[in-house]
């Protein structure tokens, strides 16, 4: 966690530590219940869940070193309350499960002993975007290709080498710009330093130039223990040069890790309200119950760090994805008709307004989080920018900068 953050010279004093250890606690009950055969009593196992994460968000006082690391664990609580709903609530994976070579039986043995059926839990627990299933997204990024173990492992480290200096960048970036480090009113900054707002769009590609390096990672020592194959892993993310609309960025470029729990909980609340299970009504009501979902994942992260839910922008931020992409398709759709091809140009504009786009609904939710020192953990610890600018490889908030006296 630590890696993530930098110093100040006068840092925050974690407070209630403690109920951290409720994090595994709850990751291991989850892994119980993919393990076990679903019964009547399979649903039991989600009460404790649902409680401690709720208690912990609202009611434990945790708070770490920053405001970020602090949000880091709502937004994990709240992920394993939503993906155990979906595993032990809204589906069966023990039975639904299909690898895409055996789609006509179930994955999970159910004859196994207990500890290959908590081999299998364990392997779809730590597998979220459902790799080799039937159910894995689509648009993925390719499969890599490489035939031996030795040109993975280059491939990743390979990749790994510009995620760090694109994380690099985009923190010193962020550090740099008033809207993240200013922790009064945004309407105070003024003249030319307005311009920062189109920066905001750096508060995406921070996270995937973040996330990326520790995949690769993984995924090297996944390989070199025998545990999986090198063509198991696709990226992360895809390549940004595919967002050049609202709808791609979200389906193709980002991260797929929650996709199974928002379709899942769409459909489920589409079933209920006995919705057609076709159609445009349909197809965008879901939009906009997926991003909501989306909204929900990450408020619990708003949550323990302001101690409000009412207080973040983050709902309004992420609905305004689904209002976008209605808006999207309907303003391309009549480009079509009139006659509009895909083609350099247009991929070039599309870049323009996804970036514009960005960097105005993020503020939504970021103008507020900055104003709680949101920006204090952003970029890594170990600073090369530092080291060349000051001679120092940490990154130092001094006590004169809005963060450094928060």
């Amino acid at each position: 966690m630590s890696l993530h953050m930098p110093t100040s010279a006068h840092p925050k004093e974690a407070h209630n530590v403690q109920w951290l250890a409720v994090i595994p606690i709850l990751e291991i009950i989850h892994i119980i219940s993919l393990s076990i055969w679903p019964s009547p009593y399979r649903p039991i196992l989600f009460l404790p869940v649902v409680f401690l994460s709720a208690f912990v968000i609202f009611r434990s006082g945790i708070s770490l070193q920053d405001y970020y690391a602090t949000y880091a664990i709502g937004i994990k609580l709240t992920t394993i309350t939503l993906l155990t709903s979906t595993d032990i609530l809204l589906s069966e994976p023990q039975s639904e499960f299909r690898t895409k070579d055996h789609q006509s039986r179930s994955a999970y043995n159910s004859s196994s002993p207990f500890l290959s059926r908590l081999w299998w839990g364990l392997c779809v627990w730590i597998n979220p975007r459902g790799i080799n299933f039937a159910h894995e997204p689509k648009n993925l990024p390719p499969r890599p290709t490489e035939t031996t173990n030795r040109a993975f492992y280059r491939r990743q480290i390979k990749g790994i080498v510009p995620y760090l200096i694109l994380w690099e960048l985009v923190g010193w970036l962020n550090r740099s710009n008033p809207y993240y480090y200013q922790l009064v009113d945004p309407s105070s900054i003024t003249g030319y330093r307005r311009l920062w707002r189109l920066a905001g769009v750096t508060y995406w590609f921070h996270l995937a130039y973040m996330l990326s390096p520790g995949y690769r990672l993984m995924s090297i020592v996944g390989v070199a223990l025998g545990l999986s194959k090198p063509r198991n892993w696709p990226d992360m993310f895809a390549s940004p040069r595919e967002a050049y609309t609202i709808r791609r960025f979200w389906g193709i470029f980002w991260h797929k890790l929650f996709r199974r729990i928002f379709t899942t909980h769409a459909d489920f609340i589409a079933s209920k309200l006995q919705l057609p299970k076709t159609g445009l009504f349909q197809r965008y009501f879901k939009t906009f119950v997926i991003f909501g979902f989306s909204g929900i994942l990450h408020l619990g992260g708003d949550a323990i760090a302001m101690h409000s839910i009412t207080d973040s922008g983050l709902m309004i931020t992420f609905l305004l994805q689904a209002v976008a992409i209605m808006t999207e398709d309907g303003v391309l759709w009549l480009l079509g008709r009139a006659g509009l091809r895909r083609s350099r140009f247009t991929k070039m504009v599309g870049y323009v307004y996804v970036f514009l786009w960005f960097s105005w609904c993020t503020t939504f939710s970021s103008d507020i989080q900055m104003r709680h020192g949101y920006a204090k953990g952003w970029g890594p610890r170990i600073s090369v920018i530092e080291k060349l600018r000051v001679g120092k490889w940490t990154y130092v908030i001094p006590d004169d900068h809005p963060l450094g006296s928060s």
